[in-house]
């Protein structure tokens, strides 16, 4: 029974190392991705952003940072899409709406 539950609770350590790892590296690429768009690179962030949205799925940032890339780089039609679909979900924000606007 011991044994049981000890296994148990590496298998739970071990999942929640597992995703808090994955979301750090996610956050990472979001830092960087950000970087590109500030310095005139957002085909290159966009990249990095798709690979943290894999990494973190759950995390609406990424999809708002695509759509904003998408815009940086003068593909409204893009832009406009990705940040519809925000705005219709559940993580929609004033930025949202703002990008839209703009």
């Amino acid at each position: 029974m011991k044994k049981r539950l000890i296994l148990l609770l590496l298998a739970c350590f071990s999942v929640v190392a597992n995703s808090q790892n994955k979301n750090d590296e996610a956050q990472k690429k979001l830092q960087i991705a950000i970087e590109f768009m500030d310095n005139g690179r957002p085909d290159e962030a966009i990249t990095l952003l798709n690979d943290a949205k894999k990494l973190d799925p759950t995390n609406s940032v990424y999809d708002y940072e695509i759509g904003y890339a998408n815009y940086v780089k003068g593909d409204y039609k893009k832009a406009i899409a990705i940040f519809k679909k925000l705005a219709k979900s559940k993580y929609a924000y004033d930025g949202v709406y703002q990008m839209l606007g703009n």
